[in-house]
């Protein structure tokens, strides 16, 4: 079991830890920074950012907020979806299971709000051990972004 993860919200007495934390060498294609990431969650309108604690430690990030499709926020949301913007966990701490428990604690997050029937994210095309991860939690890719990266969806139980 990996161990126990906890969400807290980033604020100013936090953010520049989230900030520090880097990925592993080859993965910057992969994610935005954690800097790009928060400053979409400030700019954005329903967007949330949270850090991922390990004792005392920040060791990850996680953003989410409502669906736009195409990312065109000027656009209204997708009633019912709830868009994982960000997952990073920092460079030192990965390959502990870390990743994996941090996404299930979104999306579990996302899912129990009972207005939200689906949680969607998108990974790059070539990001074959995140796919991999996101489809061994549950995730089903239904199309792709604008980017042509692979879109995936995690429906509610018992929700679709």
């Amino acid at each position: 079991m990996p161990p126990a993860l906890v969400l807290r919200p980033v604020d100013v007495t936090n953010f520049a830890r989230f900030l520090s934390l880097t990925l592993a060498p080859g993965q910057e294609n992969f994610v935005a920074t954690n800097a790009e990431a928060l400053a979409e969650a400030a700019y954005v309108p329903g967007q949330e950012a949270a850090g991922a604690w390990l004792g005392d430690d920040p060791v990850g990030l996680a953003v989410w907020g409502p669906y736009h499709v195409d990312g065109d926020y000027l656009a209204p949301p997708e009633p019912g979806s709830t868009y994982i913007e960000h997952v990073m966990i920092a460079a030192p701490f990965q390959g502990r299971g870390l990743g994996r428990h941090l996404v299930e604690l979104v999306s579990q997050r996302i899912l129990a709000d009972r207005s939200c029937r689906r949680a969607v994210l998108a990974v790059h095309e070539t990001n074959t051990k995140a796919r991999a991860l996101y489809t061994a939690i549950g995730y089903r890719q239904f199309g792709t972004d604008r980017d042509g990266d692979p879109l995936m969806e995690l429906h509610r139980t018992g929700g679709g």
